[in-house]
């Protein structure tokens, strides 16, 4: 979802993964921020094979405030990552 600040994205974005969890799908919701730190920890720790291997056993990955991503290459690189292996 699109849109500009303020307009609900990330509250509806959580109602869809909750009606989606009640319906028995597993749905794995975090601030893409966050989720990137975790995803360069693994690729220092040389475990990100993994780490993407344990977001693939779920159903829906909602990635909250996307845009707040840097522009950093690493960044970038590994959120490229998740999204080609899935």
């Amino acid at each position: 979802m699109f849109g500009l600040p303020g307009g609900g994205k990330s509250h509806l974005a959580a109602a869809i993964g909750l009606a989606l969890v009640e319906a028995g799908y597993r749905v794995f919701y975090t601030r893409t921020t966050d989720l990137v730190q975790r995803l360069q920890v693994a690729r220092r720790e040389l475990t990100l094979e993994a780490a993407i291997a344990k977001l693939d056993k779920y159903h829906l990955l909602i990635l909250d405030d996307l845009a707040y991503v840097t522009k950093d290459q690493a960044e970038t690189s590994v959120l490229f990552e998740l999204i080609s292996a899935l």
